[in-house]
């Protein structure tokens, strides 16, 4: 037998897991409103219905006591009240007061015992009864900025209470009463200024209690289902987002912007569950989080703060079990040294599940001041009095960093108590006055209470800093509705065309290839293509998709099957990267020629680059041979193919070539290499692009680096920083703005935008934005015309649009501005994309871009317009005379002879159509967002021009330019000095457009 006092035990033997949960409780998860979330939450106690009697009874339990529950022990119950409750909420001033709601119409007002509840008599007595209400009360919630400021909702009305009252309250301050039906769900804004309100009617609305208690400001169609909806209101934003069902009983949500109500900013379906969606709306961060009652996920949107927000999705959350509702932990308690952004408290069947949302961090040692910016703290700004009165202000905030911890003060004029420093004594607290007498209890001293990161306390000997709320001026109903005036393409809208212009039911469609290649490209004139398998490419007539869309399978020389037409490439269209760089990755890429003749170049795994010429009425056989080869002695694992943007027969290409990776410029026509550039990148070649003229290059490669070379000289013009990733990056050329384009990862899988000045890279991004977080690489594409980047992701569901914008500054230097517009919204993943030549846009209908979208199982045509109240006129200052991309500028033997040429402009305008700017010549508006580098169009009749302005005043409906004609007769000084008081901030731009005219 072995002796037992020699063996080698383990020191972690007696190691125990400890649950999270607060489980094995006995929860009541029905609820007579559906406006409850089923569990209030304070920075002290968690408050869910219990499962005895009547369903009156409530559980409090301490917050920082996770585990099971001890149902052999003293339960912490309330019992609230003898019907069933309805809704309950925690004060955001003081964690301790809980009001309740139930069925009979009461609500009562409690103060918890500091100790919690220990079955004592005086604990189960509310300090402050309200009656009044004739029926169930449907939804209660304390004020956010407030002191004692409480709302409930019942039947058709909402009613504001100043709960500081001596006795029991019957008679509320204020009465919303003008709902058409039952109040479903209610919100009030950051600053406590505004409510808006959801019914039974299907109407949204907005109120203002103190200007006009007895109407809605503006009100609008809200969802349009059988069920109830709930309301949210995004912060201190004048918007707000509601959750419900449409006609065919699908949940959606809608983003509002609160001054106009007519219509949502954005309405999304989401799916055919049966349980409402409670929105929970993190302001620090802008996170959405969306709990459906009875899903088994938790979703959660990104919506940035821009006039038409973006909405990003980001990956739901399993909890494995069925919720029934969920509430947000106050900013105070979230372990902010583990990056801990956000942590809902979801409730189940039988147990509470804490579900925290952290952002990875390579070290935990410091605070990451950019995830918590300074959160509203527990201090009340206005006293109940004061906001009656009409004043309106904003909580004071307080930094989450433990290293600035700092008390905080109520205004000398609240009611509530002052929360004491902790001491190393036990500090005296006030004696408490009985409810009839006085208004609320004291809060509970602060000494008593567990230290929780994020909280604002002290030692003792600190002295009090106290905080002064922010000072909001209230506006008047006109000034706070009033619309700005922001960018055309604010309002855009992305939508698929119907379906009979779809080619659907693609089979063998081949999407197993790298990022950096375009699964499906364009031809200008006849045809689109794609990758077919793994050797062919699929080709489909241009024509039949613009005139005559039908059914890809109609097509009789699309499918590239037995018996059809297709591209034979004769050899694997795949080839590896050296180990060291992608191991087992495909690399191949084919590309076509923009101009001049059908043109079609595919590189495969023979180093070898193989040119087709397609006819001009498409295929009508197989084709099995090229009409040329090109290839060179040590060009090796060819990634890139890219045609000259201007001229004829010019084209690019990029190889590894055994680690020494070099860039090609081929003559077509003549069929060999004419330039080489070698020796100039360390590591593989990410993008390689032309510039918009035909003149530069730009690369990027995996050694980070971003880099410009003449074409023709093989001169390297410039170099700099790429992204910190080393993952691949696209490069866009941002016309003729002197800027250039990376989109790529920085740490992590944040996808972000980088914009370089092309004059100098050497000083690093000049911009630069953030996306999301994804895996996935995105393509991109610009439209010079509009100054408008799309981005898709393959995998994604979502197309990302950018404004991007040059101001002049005072250095006389332009400045780029990426904005934020609406995101394309797509119910299918997406492969990829291509865009069509402006000219077959629909500028009847306002249409600023027609694209191809490449998904498993077909591809789907997606138009982008911009709302226009008069489409009857041509848009002119949206559609300016564009570059002819399909006539090329020059030939190859010119090009490389050192000549140089501009495309032609072409007008976009119908010849029965008229200019919404003017009937006779136009001042283009593309001169006014930046100072192009080509010439302005010929402008006849300088002298005679008519004076332009933009008007400040303009609607999303109507977002036109008015015309103000200077009248004949004035001097030079009066005739300026009228323009510059019609122009106003605009005079400087007027200015720059009389002086490109020369008048």
């Amino acid at each position: 037998m072995s002796n037992k006092r020699f063996q080698n035990i383990s020191k972690f033997r007696n190691s125990l897991g400890k649950p999270l949960w607060y489980s094995d409780l006995p929860i009541n998860t029905s609820s007579s409103s559906e406006a409850s979330n089923l569990i209030a939450v304070s920075s002290k106690w968690l408050a869910i219905k219990w499962n005895f009697g009547a369903g009156g009874t409530l559980g409090i339990l301490p917050i920082n006591q996770v585990g099971k529950f001890n149902a052999a022990g003293p339960a912490p119950l309330l019992d609230a009240h003898t019907s069933s409750l309805s809704d309950w909420d925690f004060s955001e001033f003081d964690s301790d007061l809980l009001a309740t709601g139930a069925e009979d119409g009461v609500v009562k007002i409690w103060k918890i015992p500091e100790q919690g509840l220990e079955a004592t008599d005086e604990a189960q007595k509310p300090i402050l009864t309200i009656t009044g209400h004739g029926r169930r009360v449907e939804s209660l919630r304390f004020h956010p900025t407030a002191d004692k400021i409480l709302t409930t909702s019942f039947a058709k009305e909402i009613r504001i209470w100043d709960i500081n009252a001596q006795t029991d309250l019957s008679n509320p301050s204020l009465v919303l009463a003008n709902h058409g039906d039952i109040v479903q769900s209610f919100a009030w804004k950051g600053d406590g200024s505004l409510l808006g309100s959801t019914s039974k009617d299907l109407i949204v609305r907005v109120w203002d209690p103190r200007v006009n208690p007895g109407e809605a400001v503006t009100s609008g169609k809200s969802h349009q289902g059988p069920k109830a909806s709930r309301v949210t209101w995004l912060g201190n934003r004048d918007q707000m987002l509601t959750t419900g069902y449409d006609k065919m009983r699908y949940r959606q949500y809608s983003l509002w912007d609160v001054r106009d109500l007519s219509k949502p900013i954005v309405m999304n379906t989401m799916d055919a569950g049966t349980g409402l969606i409670i929105p929970l709306f993190d302001e620090d961060t802008n996170k959405l989080f969306l709990i459906g009652k009875g899903d088994g996920t938790i979703g959660s949107i990104e919506i940035s703060e821009d006039l038409k927000p973006s909405i990003e999705a980001s990956r739901p959350c399993s909890t494995t079990v069925p919720q029934y509702g969920a509430a947000l932990l106050p900013k105070r308690l979230l372990d902010v040294m583990q990056a801990e952004i956000a942590r809902l408290m979801v409730v189940t069947a039988n147990a509470i599940v804490p579900v925290s949302f952290d952002i990875p961090r390579k070290q935990y040692l410091d605070f990451h001041a950019e995830l918590f910016p300074d959160t509203k703290g527990d201090v009340p700004a206005l006293t109940a009095a004061e906001w009656l009165t009409g004043e309106t202000k904003l909580v004071a905030k307080v930094s989450l960093d433990p290293k600035n911890k700092k008390p905080q003060q109520l205004p000398a004029s609240s009611t509530t108590s002052v929360i004491s420093p902790p001491a190393t004594t036990q500090t005296p607290t006030q004696a408490p006055t009985p409810a009839a007498t006085s208004s609320l209890a004291p809060q509970a001293p602060v000494a008593a209470i567990p230290t929780v990161q994020g909280t604002v306390n002290t030692a003792v000997t600190s002295p009090t800093i106290p905080l002064s709320p922010i000072t909001v001026t209230s506006p008047t109903a006109a000034s706070r509705f009033a619309p700005t005036r922001t960018s055309y393409y604010r309002y855009i809208e992305g939508k698929p065309y119907h379906p009979s212009q779809h080619y659907d039911d693609l089979r063998g469609l081949s999407t197993n290839k790298s990022s950096e290649f375009d699964l499906i490209q364009v031809g200008l004139r006849i045809y689109f293509f794609f990758f077919w398998r793994k050797s062919g490419i699929a080709i489909c007539s241009f024509t039949s998709l613009i005139t005559t869309p039908s059914r890809l399978l109609s097509i009789s020389f699309v499918l590239p099957t037995k018996g059809e037409p297709s591209l034979h490439c004769g050899h694997s269209l795949g080839s590896r990267w050296p180990d060291r760089h992608l191991p087992s990755e495909q690399a191949w890429q084919i590309t076509r020629e923009n101009i001049g003749r059908y043109v079609q170049c595919r590189a495969s795994d023979d180093a070898k680059i193989r040119v087709w010429k397609i006819p001009e009425e498409g295929l009508v056989d197989d084709v099995a041979e090229p009409t040329a080869v090109l290839s060179a002695p040590h060009m090796d694992r060819i990634s890139h193919l890219v045609f000259n943007p201007t001229v004829k027969n010019v084209l690019l290409s990029a190889s590894a070539d055994r680690g020494n990776s070099t860039i090609r410029i081929w003559d077509i026509e003549a069929r060999k290499e004419k330039i080489a550039l070698t020796g100039s990148h360390d590591d593989v070649i990410y993008s390689a692009i032309w510039s918009y003229d035909g003149r530069l290059i730009a690369t990027t490669s995996k050694d980070k680096k971003v880099r410009i070379f003449d074409a023709r000289t093989k001169e390297k013009i410039t170099e700099g920083p790429s992204h910190d990733s080393v993952r691949a990056s696209r490069l866009v050329w941002l016309g003729e703005t002197g800027r250039l384009a990376s989109i790529g990862f920085g740490r992590g899988s944040s996808r972000e935008i980088i914009v370089y000045n092309t004059a100098d890279l050497s000083t690093g991004a000049v911009d630069k934005k953030s996306i999301d977080v994804s895996p996935s690489s995105m393509v991109p594409y610009y439209d010079t015309d509009c100054s408008i980047l799309y981005l898709a992701g393959s995998g994604d569901r979502s197309i990302h649009t950018y404004e991007v914008t040059i101001h002049p500054s005072n250095s006389g230097n332009k400045v780029p501005i990426i904005n934020s517009l609406p995101t394309v919204e797509l119910l299918t993943l997406q492969q990829g994309f291509a865009f069509t030549p402006k000219r077959h846009c629909n500028v009847r209908a306002v249409e600023i871009a027609k694209m191809y979208r490449l998904t498993p199982t077909s591809v789907e045509t997606i138009g982008v317009n911009v709302p226009r109240s008069r489409t009857e006129f041509f848009q002119d200052d949206i559609f300016i005379p564009t570059h002819d991309i399909e006539n090329p500028s020059l030939d190859s033997v010119a090009w490389f002879a050192g000549e140089n040429k501009e495309l032609r402009r072409v007008d976009l305008r119908p010849v029965d159509m008229t200019p919404c700017m003017s009937t006779g010549s136009r001042v283009e508006l593309w001169s006014v967002r930046f100072v192009s580098q080509a010439p302005p169009p010929v402008i006849a009749h300088k002298k005679e021009v008519v004076r332009e302005t933009i008007n400040s005043n303009v609607t999303s409906s109507n977002d036109q330019v008015r015309m103000l004609p200077l009248k004949h007769g004035h001097t030079h000084k009066e005739r300026k000095e009228t323009k510059r008081k019609a122009m106003g901030r605009n005079a400087d731009i007027f200015d720059h457009i009389e002086n490109k005219l020369g008048v």
